[in-house]
């Protein structure tokens, strides 16, 4: 049994620590280095000898339905001695999807609607029978300025039905408030684990 816990507390440092100092440092642009940041972090924090006794790897662009990618996708292997010699094309030995992380960078003058098509996808997501042990994030970078208040991109509905259990909210922007003008990375989670981590309204 994989701990899943542990692995979404994974997730979130990574978002909290490690995205941010590497976006203050000028190391993350746009999307896809993002995606190349937390591939990069997750397995320092999750450790080789972690993934390789619980069967765990991270592919990004890891397809979960025809024409439908995940960003990250962290899933679990089938050992190999389940499989027939013919089977062993790497993709037959996914025995289930743990995690998936879908990712949005753009700034200021960007609009929200690629940031809403992602809520969209994964409520899609979420609603599939075979993914229904799956937890799910959205990383969120918008270089532009939010209220505390306005943290979450999801309404009340939508946090206290699809996403509560299965969502984590990983969030980037510029608080109003904020006196320095820097990116602050927030969690909002509803899947119940590790709340010490969670960002407090």
């Amino acid at each position: 049994m994989v701990d899943f816990e542990h692995i979404d507390r994974a997730i979130k440092l990574v978002w909290k620590e490690d995205i941010l100092k590497d976006y203050n440092n000028d190391f993350i642009f746009k999307e896809d280095s993002l995606k190349n940041t937390i591939y990069y972090h997750l397995r320092i924090r999750l450790g080789d000898g972690f993934m390789i006794r619980n069967r765990v790897r991270i592919y990004t662009e890891y397809y979960l339905k025809k024409n439908q990618r995940a960003d990250i996708a962290i899933v679990q292997l089938k050992a190999k001695n389940q499989m027939e010699p013919k089977d062993y094309y790497l993709k037959d030995r996914v025995e289930q999807v743990i995690a998936v992380i879908e990712l949005k960078h753009k700034n200021g003058s960007c609009g929200i609607d690629s940031f809403l098509e992602d809520i969209e996808k994964v409520k899609y997501y979420i609603g599939l029978r075979s993914y229904n042990k799956c937890q799910f994030y959205l990383g969120f970078i918008h270089e532009t300025e939010y209220s505390i208040e306005e943290a979450s991109w999801l309404n009340g509905r939508q946090q206290g039905s699809w996403a509560n259990g299965r969502l984590t909210e990983l969030s980037a922007f510029i608080e109003e408030e904020s006196e320095s003008g820097k990116m602050d990375m927030k969690i909002i989670s509803y899947n119940k684990m590790n709340p010490d981590l969670n960002l407090k309204v």
